[in-house]
Order: C-alpha cells, then sequence, then structure tokens
C-alpha cells in the first residue's frame, strides 16, 4: 500500500507476509498489520496538497487534528467493518468416537457493521459514517481425528463482502464529500477460528479482523475540496488496520461471551448457533468529537451439509420511499404503517419446502422524541415506532412498549408491520428465526445484507429519511442547518427551523405537515377568521413566504414556539415562534384599527415574530374605499384586504416607509378683524391662537380654501403627512398609509387632499425607495411625501421571519 499523507499525518502499513495467502493454516493463525504512525513535524507543508490554501488557519487546525488523532486512530478504529471467515480445530476427548472420514461439518456467519463519527469545531463539521457486511459458508472435510483433534479441509467456501460509506464536510477548505461502495467476487480465503469441546458440549468462535481496500469517490472531484474529503475518508477507513488482531474483539468480554455456544455431547451430530453483539459509544471531553459503533454476528455450527437456508425480509410498498407519520388523533394512534414479510428461502431464493420456524421481532434504537411533532398538543417520550397487537394479531409475546414480539413455532413466513407515531420516527428491525427442531438461528436479510433494517430508509445516518432529503435536495447536509434561501428579503437564509425540524414537520389544524427546507415559513393561528383568510393570501403572495395559517390555539401554544417539542440532542438553532391574529371592537374615539401588539419587554417597532404578543385587527375595517383620483376618475380599492397584510408585514421585520406623519387641529380664528386659519399640535391650544402655527389651506389646482367657509369645524383634527413619513416612497406598496387630508407646501401653506384627489391605496410590495405617482420627484405642484426614509422602503427586501435574527 502506498503511504497516505495527511496534512501533518503520515501513515504506513507493512505488506502482509509473502505467500500468506496460500499458506496451510495449523491450528489457530493470526494476521499482524505492522502499523506506524508518525508526525512529520511541520503542519501545513508544501507537500501537502491542499495546504497552502489552509495555511492562515493552521493554528486552528493543528489543535483539531490533534483530537482527531484520539479519535480516528484510538476510537474510530473500534468502528471499522471488522469481519471474519473462518476454520474450524476441532477437539474431541481421546476416547470418543472415531469419526468417519466422509463426515463433514458446516459454518455460517452473517455479520453487519455499522460506524459512524463526527467531528466539530467552531466553523467545521465532518461527519463519516461506513456500513459493511460479510455473509459466508464454509464446509470442511473432516480429514482425521488422530489424537482426538479434527483436522479439517476446506472443500467448498462462499464469501460475499459488501463495504459502502460516505461523508460529508463543512469547511475548513469547502464543503465537500465522499462515498465509497464496493463488492468483492466470492473468495476463498478463510481466516479466524472456532473450538469445540464434545465432551462438554461447548465451543467458541474466534474472529479477527477484515478489511477490504475501497475506491472512494469524492465530490468534487477537484481540489482542495475533493482531494480533502478521499484524505478524511482513507484516514478513517484505513485506521482500523493500525489495531493489532484480537484487540477489538479481545477487549470486551460481554462480546466474547456472546460468541460461546453449547449443544448436546450425547448427540451423534453438532447443532449450534448464536448471536453476538457489540456496540460502543465514545465521546472526548468538549463533545466536539463523537464516534458510535454497532456490530452484529450470526453464526451457526452444524455437521453435515444442512440445506442452506436464508431468512429474509420483504418490504410491501417502496421501502426505499417509505416516511414516518405522525399521530394527530393522540398518543396511541398511530400516522402510518410500514409492513415487511419474513420467509424461509433456499439457495435458489425460492420458499423453504422442508424447514419451519419461530422468528423473533425486535426493534432496536427507537427514537422517543417528546410529543408527535415540533408542536403536538401531547409532549409523552413514548417510544415513536412500536409492535402493535391490533396490526400484528398472529404475533406472541409483544413487549409493553411494543417493542419486542414474536411469532408462533412452525411457520415459513409471517408478516411484521411497524406502527409509526412520529413524523421523525427512526428505528432499526431486526428478526432472528429459530430453525425448528435445530439450534440453528438465522438473522432476516433485506438486500441479501442488511440485518438490522433502518426505519425509515437512512443510508447516511442523519435520522432523517433518504427519500425526503433527496426529494428536498438536502442529502448529506447537517440536521441543524438552516439554509432556506427564498424569498431573499434582508438577506438573512434561514427560518429559523433546522432541516431535521422540517422534516419532523407540524401539526396544522389537525393535520400533519412537512415543510421545505428551500422555503422560508411562517406559522399563523388566525383567530379572526372569515375575510381575514384574504389578508393572509395577499401577504403570502407578495411576501413568497410559505404561510401555514391553520393553526389551533393549542397547536400555537401560549408559548408560540412552534419548534418546542424536541430533546436535549435534537438539532435545533434557535425558539422560532409563531404569530397569533385577533379581533377587537375599536371605540369610537380610537385612531387605532389595528396594529402588531408587541411582546412583553419588547419595544413598539418591526421585528420577526418573536417580538409580537399577537396582532389585532377591527372587526369593523371596511373591506373596500372609494377614492376620487386626478383626471375627475374614481377607483374603488381593496382595504381591509392591504390592511391585514400591512400589519404581518410589520411582524416580519418590514418598516412603514417613515415615521414623521402625525395628526394636527385646524380652526379658524379671528385675529385683530380679520379670519385666518391656525394649526395647532395639541387640541386643548385650540383657540389660542398665539400656541398655534397660522396657514393657508390650498387646492392642488390653486385654489384656497376660505377661513371663512362654513364648513370648517370649530376645531378639526386633520391627519398631515409628512415628507419622507408614512405615506412617502412608492405609492402602490402595502406599506405605505393611505389616509393623510394634507400635506406642507411652501412655508405656511398646506395642501389638502380630502377632496380631490385622494391618496391611492397601495395594493402591492416596493422593491425601490424613490418616490412615485403622487411622490415621484417633480410632479406639480409638489411632490406629496416624496422618496421613502433613509434606510425605509424596498420593503420586499427588508422581509425576515428568522427570530435568530433583530
Amino acid at each position: 500500500m502506498n503511504n497516505l499523507i495527511y496534512s501533518d499525518w503520515q501513515f504506513r502499513f507493512a505488506p502482509l507476509p509473502a505467500g500468506y495467502a496460500g499458506r496451510k493454516s495449523q491450528g489457530f493463525s493470526k494476521i499482524c498489520l505492522l502499523t506506524q504512525l508518525e508526525r512529520s513535524g511541520k503542519v501545513f507543508t508544501s507537500r501537502n496538497r491542499w495546504g497552502p490554501i489552509v495555511a492562515e488557519r493552521a493554528g486552528e487546525m493543528q489543535n483539531y487534528l490533534s483530537r482527531m488523532e484520539k479519535t480516528y486512530m484510538k476510537r474510530l478504529n473500534v468502528l471499522a467493518v471488522f469481519f471474519s471467515s473462518v476454520f474450524f480445530a476441532l477437539v474431541l476427548p481421546a476416547h470418543g468416537k472415531q469419526i468417519d472420514d466422509n463426515d463433514k461439518v458446516t459454518l455460517t456467519i452473517n455479520a453487519t457493521c455499522v460506524a459512524d463519527a463526527t467531528g466539530k469545531t467552531s466553523d467545521s463539521l465532518l461527519k463519516e459514517k461506513v456500513t459493511g457486511t460479510l455473509r459466508e459458508r464454509a464446509v470442511y472435510r473432516i480429514v482425521s481425528s488422530e489424537g482426538g483433534r479434527l483436522e479439517l479441509e476446506l472443500i467448498d467456501n462462499q464469501t460475499s463482502i459488501e463495504i459502502s460509506g460516505g461523508g460529508t464536510y463543512k469547511s475548513p477548505i469547502e464543503s465537500a464529500s465522499w462515498t465509497l461502495k464496493t463488492g468483492h467476487p466470492p473468495t476463498r480465503l478463510v481466516q479466524g477460528g472456532v473450538s469445540i469441546d464434545t465432551l462438554h458440549g461447548t465451543g467458541n468462535i474466534n474472529m479477527h479482523n477484515f478489511m477490504r481496500q475501497v475506491e472512494i469517490k469524492a465530490s468534487p472531484e477537484d481540489p482542495p475540496g475533493g482531494r480533502f474529503a478521499v484524505d478524511m475518508a482513507e484516514m478513517a477507513i484505513e485506521a482500523a488496520n493500525s489495531i493489532p488482531p484480537g484487540v477489538f474483539f479481545d477487549s470486551n468480554e460481554s462480546f466474547l461471551k456472546e460468541l460461546n455456544f453449547t449443544f448436546d455431547p450425547k448427540s451423534k451430530r453438532i447443532s449450534a448457533g448464536g448471536q453476538a453483539n457489540y456496540q460502543t459509544t465514545w465521546k472526548d471531553e468538549s463533545d466536539n468529537i463523537a464516534s458510535t459503533s454497532r456490530l452484529s454476528v450470526n453464526y451457526t455450527v452444524t455437521s453435515g451439509v444442512p440445506e442452506e437456508l436464508r431468512a429474509v425480509l420483504i418490504p410491501k410498498g417502496d421501502y426505499k420511499k417509505w416516511l414516518p407519520r405522525a399521530t394527530v388523533k393522540g398518543p396511541d394512534t398511530p400516522g402510518n404503517t410500514i409492513t415487511f414479510d419474513v420467509e424461509l428461502r433456499n439457495p435458489q431464493g425460492g420458499k423453504a419446502e422442508e424447514k419451519t420456524a419461530q422468528f423473533e421481532i425486535e426493534l432496536l434504537e427507537t427514537s422517543r422524541h417528546p410529543g408527535s411533532t415540533m408542536n403536538s398538543p401531547w409532549t409523552g417520550v413514548d417510544p415513536d415506532l412500536k409492535i402493535l397487537k391490533i396490526n400484528n394479531p398472529a404475533l406472541l409475546d409483544i413487549s409493553a412498549e411494543g417493542q419486542k414480539a414474536k411469532t408462533a413455532k412452525g411457520l415459513k413466513s409471517a408478516p411484521i408491520t411497524i406502527s409509526s407515531f412520529d413524523g421523525a420516527a427512526i428505528g432499526k428491525l431486526t428478526v432472528l428465526a429459530r430453525i425448528d427442531g435445530e439450534d440453528t438461528v438465522l438473522t432476516a436479510q433485506l438486500d441479501s445484507h442488511l440485518t438490522e433494517v433502518s426505519i425509515p430508509y437512512d443510508l447516511d445516518g442523519s435520522t432523517i429519511a433518504d427519500a425526503w432529503e433527496e426529494a428536498n435536495d438536502v442529502l448529506g447536509k447537517p440536521s441543524d442547518s438552516d439554509e432556506d434561501a427564498e424569498p431573499q428579503g434582508d438577506g438573512h437564509n434561514g427560518d429559523g427551523l433546522t432541516v431535521w425540524e422540517e422534516y419532523r414537520g407540524f401539526l396544522e389544524d389537525g393535520k400533519h405537515i412537512r415543510t421545505k427546507p428551500q422555503q422560508k415559513d411562517l406559522f399563523i393561528c388566525d383567530t379572526y377568521g372569515g375575510r381575514s383568510k384574504r389578508g393572509i393570501n395577499r401577504f403570502a403572495a407578495l411576501t413568497k413566504l410559505d404561510v401555514h395559517d391553520k393553526l389551533t390555539l393549542e397547536e400555537l401554544s401560549p408559548s408560540r414556539v412552534i419548534n418546542r417539542n424536541r430533546g436535549e440532542d435534537a438539532p435545533h438553532v434557535v425558539d422560532q415562534h409563531g404569530l397569533l391574529l385577533d379581533g377587537f371592537k375599536k371605540t369610537e374615539k380610537s385612531l387605532i384599527s389595528g396594529m402588531a401588539v408587541p411582546a412583553q419587554g419588547e419595544p413598539y417597532k418591526p421585528g420577526t415574530p418573536k417580538s409580537f404578543d399577537r396582532i389585532i385587527l377591527d372587526r369593523a375595517i371596511e373591506d373596500t374605499v372609494t377614492r376620487k383620483l386626478e383626471g375627475g376618475t374614481t377607483k374603488t380599492y381593496e382595504f381591509f384586504t392591504p390592511f391585514v397584510a400591512h400589519e404581518l408585514l410589520h411582524c416580519c421585520n418590514v418598516w412603514h416607509h417613515g415615521e414623521e406623519d402625525g395628526v394636527v387641529y385646524w380652526k379658524a380664528e379671528e385675529v385683530d378683524g380679520k379670519k385666518t386659519m391656525y394649526e395647532y399640535v395639541k387640541e386643548a391650544d385650540c383657540g389660542s391662537p398665539e400656541k398655534g402655527e397660522p396657514i393657508r389651506v390650498l387646492h392642488e389646482n390653486g385654489g384656497e380654501y376660505s377661513p371663512d367657509s362654513p364648513e370648517w369645524p370649530t376645531c378639526m383634527w386633520v391627519w398631515l403627512g409628512e415628507e419622507q413619513g408614512q405615506h412617502s416612497g412608492v405609492e402602490d406598496c402595502v406599506m405605505r398609509y393611505s389616509v393623510s387630508m394634507a400635506y406642507r407646501g411652501v412655508t405656511g401653506t398646506r395642501y389638502i387632499v380630502h377632496g380631490e384627489p385622494q391618496e391611492s391605496v397601495g395594493q402591492g410590495l416596493c422593491n425601490i425607495s424613490p418616490g412615485t405617482g403622487v411622490n415621484k420627484a417633480g410632479r406639480k405642484p409638489f411632490p406629496r411625501y416624496g422618496d421613502a426614509d433613509k434606510g425605509r422602503g424596498a420593503c420586499a427586501h427588508k422581509i425576515c421571519v428568522n427570530d435568530w435574527y433583530h
């Protein structure tokens, strides 16, 4: 094997002794793969393929690699795919029966190992997963039993090995990934051993490390990202060969105990088998590097050459596209189910003719997420996948939590139905087939090699169904990422919901929904109802947000946190809030027809949903208004609909076009025998000309309102629009006010708009700040309110729903 250089690490692997593969085994043989780990003494030297690109971050990476040494070289070694073929050394008592040379012994081994690892720094995330399977059947002829020790000659061996894996990396170079998949042809090479004491009816399987070189493919293929991915993949995989033989297995007493078996010493035939499991989890002190692995070994030892049976799992429906559904009727009613048939098969793949079995079913590593979705009213932590009696009437001994069950004996096949209670339910299904009348135990397999079947299908180990990841273009992305890009809004990606949270989903009006990880979402509980839906729909159309407005009060909850149901280890970024839309009855003197009410402790200004307790709308707001326009025409505008959109936009960080408008008071006062119009800031000052400002009230066509006109009341309040105020900017924007009665002209003049032409009512959402229509520069006699204030307007580019920001 060629030397592999990765940053400042160098691995050297000594080749196997020449001629080893053809050497005849005597007793129990071992392979010693010599490995030496050296430090080059430099970080990111010139021989590093991508060293110059990351040299500026060498300090951080050097610390990172120090941790990697402990993990990948000392811990990930237990994650590698270790399998074994075996040969026999059968030890008989000296006085035992002489066995005919024509007798044969058959050994079968089925093993699966799934290993994963993650590494994190301040700006890096590395995830790796390797899955390997071994299927082996070896038939031996007993050459002699001289001295009570059997000498065995291998006469048939069928071995198949498959290894697959992948990894994803965010930084320190750039996003990169690696994948591998290799299937080896049958081989006659046998390693390992077994010993049997026929006097006491005991035996033991000995297993050693088993590893194959694989072809690794990276994405992107070009350096530096692809090269980085390949180097990391090789480090993880080749680390397996650095362990001296026996260390992996000999270090775990419980695993070794499971490799022991017994049989009836009085029997003329040997018939034994068992299952051994090895599982380990490790984290470093900082919790930044973690590794887990699970190894399952199933073996049988049988005199003669029995019919080669296999137990297979056959999914009903498209297993790889199946997604778990959440319960919507309470914690005791499943959301959906998935069914498998387990069958005994002969070597040709047909159904077994003679043998029958009892099947033992178990769910492993089943998730227990609080509730059933991110916002379900119930919050229990029962298993998310269960074996229920109602769906499996023929099963026996179903455990209290629905994680174990068995069938009756004498079966060649049996259906197994698994019920899902959570949108992110995940677990592993394993089935053992105990052959009737024998000690043979088979582990049921899916696709000829998987003995632990992930439900749902999750090859990359993200705990998210691969089918959903592929459909939403997030396969390989970290489950805690939040990168929704549409709509662009203020430029902040994300909607406060991680990929995992959007996959798990939400309850909306009693229905389980999943959201899209590319489009930003907003959740609304609308207790106003009826016509408010028009306003919400307008808001959704203008913002291009994915709006979910059918939440019940229980689904929103008093906290309004929409992703509140989660465990401590759930992928989570921020508590994301929903909105409450409510109605009220406006008092006669109130000027407020609706508003976004700030949450306790929050200032009164636009923000994200967390900043608002609710939106209130007067139930008497007009649906439409008719306005007189320039040229003597009239137009009827929707009024309530854009009003609702306006208030919702405040809860998504969108401001008015300005904040300078306000209410003033006009009154005609007689001073020195002449009537003059005066403007007052306070209503109480009316009648005190010294506290007011004398003004002329003009038509935009040049005419003037006379102070002697009988139409003026004693003291009239007037909404006065100001330059760069609420009425400024793009005329047809829902964030622009349309209630102004007058605006300022030259000093001491006011132009009235209460008559003709009146203000139009904006229906759209602006993308620019300069004034248009009545606000356009150069308009005669004046632009009414001019451009939007500094930093205001261009409302479509201010949208943000993510509670992490603002």
